[in-house]
């Protein structure tokens, strides 16, 4: 998209239905706009990949939705990225057909469609390009037909319509069945919790025995494997096959231990899987899960989550087989809205991830010598923190830091923070609200909370200097920080008080702790970018409104300081202000402390 030229790229941008008659004309006179463009032909000899993505009607722009499935599919594999669920387009295809003819070395296809295109797209895309791959994003495995057992059928995302709240889910062994059942070339498939339902169960069918050799396998993490799912699962692939593997979430020690006795996966580099360990027997779970992970052969990329220890990484045998050849760890989750149904569980249970110490990254970064790519969560200390983003740079190869920053405090039984230090009788004051169980909260835990979710540029920067300035720290290339702070709530001891809940949602906590996004720049030294979520709907925006996530202006808050007295008083005690109605203006992060270094 990049590299295409301007003009091109505007009729992509612009192509914008204001009302459900003028999809086809905005379509048609798009397509006839690119074909009159001068150098079109020589541009089309270019074009390689075409996605074809229907919009809701009420969404405007459609941009966002654009960029968002753009950057989705650019991850590689279908299901690694949220691809958002689409409508079925149901108008006239001539002009889309039309330019489809005007490609001659079209090789890949996407087609974002709820019921994979048409008849018609399918024959026009086989006949004039024979060896093209398709890969459909659809939630209709009944009506989706076109493509039944073509060749050309590369990749299968599905969206269940389902009612996940209420816990009815269709089986992700049968959905999987009626897939391969229906295209028995695909090598990639991806199921997506979609929360839109429910519609009733497709009926089973007695249909011949069809294995597959499926290579990418995308469960959603809240979707138990257990024993007899995943015998389903080996009649129906060749698991010796399958080079990357979403598995869900495993909760079964027996499951682990088949796993591990098994041995059935020859060929996997890519492994996501969910540990979430209830009432059994603890010490043989997660002795069964370090066995299983051993047995796997040598992996390039680990996304490891759920309620583990560090040490099963650290001090076992997980690192010592895969740390050699490890290039992408994944130990937490930042939780996008997009992505928060799968997260439910894991955010309630032990959490998402565990929180890493300064000794457990250093016994990290001395296992994985070829590691480019790191998320990982870290707990904020009112800035005390800093030899934690000093020993993240003693990884040798580290180019990609996806930092998760716990900016939820620390605290005992006896509602002390920890580290224990002396309060003051400000902050062992208790706040008290009606929503909180009738005994109150801390101060010190609000004011704590506020202390580390500032983070503003000056920080996001000396974060990164920190990194930077450890022993192998100069080849970071780009740092995202994500600070947590209840999202899900996970490890939040007061997600469900509305008082809380309220700081936290209504524009507060957003502008304090913004996603920010840090890299290296040879003229400025450091480019520090704030990513700020528009705090309204997208169906409220006007027509001129770019809605996209990316880095934007920093936008007004909903959260009215001055009705909140015990914020307030907090927010006053860290940064003083005569006009407590502009506090956006008079917050600034404090900065890091670290022996031995002062950024």
């Amino acid at each position: 998209m990049d590299k295409l030229p301007e003009e091109i790229k505007h009729v992509i941008a612009t192509l914008n239905p204001k009302k459900p008659d003028g999809i086809v004309s905005n379509i048609e006179e798009s397509c006839s706009y690119l074909l009159r463009l001068p150098h079109t032909q020589r541009v089309f000899a270019h074009v390689k990949r075409l996605s074809l993505m229907t919009v809701w009607r009420f969404i405007k722009p459609p941009l966002k939705y654009y960029l968002d499935t753009r950057d989705a599919l650019e991850q590689g594999d279908v299901g690694k990225g949220f691809i958002d669920r689409c409508p079925s387009y149901e108008e006239d295809l001539a002009s889309i057909l039309n330019l489809i003819t005007q490609l001659p070395n079209l090789s890949e296809v996407n087609i974002i469609d709820e019921e994979g295109g048409t008849a018609e797209l399918a024959e026009t895309i086989s006949r004039h390009h024979p060896t093209c791959r398709v890969s459909l994003f659809i939630s209709s495995l009944s009506t989706s037909k076109a493509w039944d057992s073509s060749p050309l059928l590369h990749a299968v995302c599905h969206y269940p319509l389902e009612n996940t709240e209420n816990g009815e889910t269709q089986s992700t062994e049968r959905l999987l069945q009626s897939i391969v059942h229906r295209a028995p070339h695909v090598r990639r498939v991806s199921v997506q919790s979609c929360s839109c339902g429910p519609l009733p169960m497709e009926e089973s069918q007695d249909v011949p025995q069809v294995v597959a050799q499926i290579e990418s396998l995308c469960w959603p993490l809240d979707r138990e494997v257990t024993v007899e799912g995943f015998q389903c699962l080996k009649e129906l692939t060749d698991l010796e096959c399958l080079r990357s593997w979403t598995a869900g979430c495993i909760k079964d020690t027996m499951l682990l231990q088949t796993l591990a006795s098994m041995q059935p996966f020859k060929e996997l580099t890519h492994l996501t899987l969910a540990l979430i360990h209830w009432y059994e027997n603890e010490y043989a779970f997660w002795s069964s899960a370090e066995e299983m992970l051993e047995s796997l052969p040598p992996l390039k990329s680990l996304c490891l989550l759920g309620g583990y220890t560090p040490a099963l990484l650290t001090r076992g045998k997980v690192l010592r087989k895969h740390g050699p050849t490890l290039l992408e760890l994944e130990l937490h989750r930042a939780s996008p809205s997009t992505q928060k149904i799968d997260l439910y569980e894991l955010a309630l249970g032990k959490g998402i991830g565990p929180v890493f110490s300064v000794n457990d990254i250093l016994d990290l970064s001395r296992q994985l010598p070829l590691l480019k790519k790191l998320q990982i969560c870290v707990q904020r200390r009112r800035g005390l923190e800093g030899a934690v983003y000093t020993a993240l740079g003693q990884f040798t190869c580290l180019e990609e830091l996806e930092l998760v920053l716990k900016c939820l405090p620390e605290m005992n039984i006896f509602d002390h923070p920890v580290p224990s230090r002396e309060l003051t009788d400000f902050e062992m004051a208790r706040i008290w609200h009606s929503s909180v169980l009738g005994y109150g909260w801390p101060r010190w835990y609000l004011r704590d909370l506020l202390i580390n979710c500032a983070i503003d540029e000056a920080l996001a920067k000396a974060i990164f200097s920190y990194v930077w300035k450890g022993r192998n720290g100069h080849w970071l290339q780009r740092l995202t920080i994500y600070p947590l702070y209840g999202q899900l709530g996970e490890y939040s001891r007061y997600f469900y008080h509305d008082y809380c809940r309220k700081i936290k949602e209504e524009g507060f906590l957003d502008q304090l702790a913004p996603t920010w996004v840090v890299e290296p720049d040879l003229l400025t030294g450091l480019r520090a970018q704030k990513c700020v979520k528009p705090r309204h709907d997208l169906s409220d925006l006007s027509d001129d409104e770019d809605s996209t996530l990316t880095p934007v202006q920093q936008v007004g808050g909903e959260f009215v300081m001055e009705e909140e007295e015990d914020v307030q008083t907090v927010f006053q005690s860290l940064w003083p202000t005569a006009d407590i109605n502009a506090w956006p203006r008079h917050w600034h992060s404090w900065p890091l402390r670290s022996l031995g270094m002062d950024v």
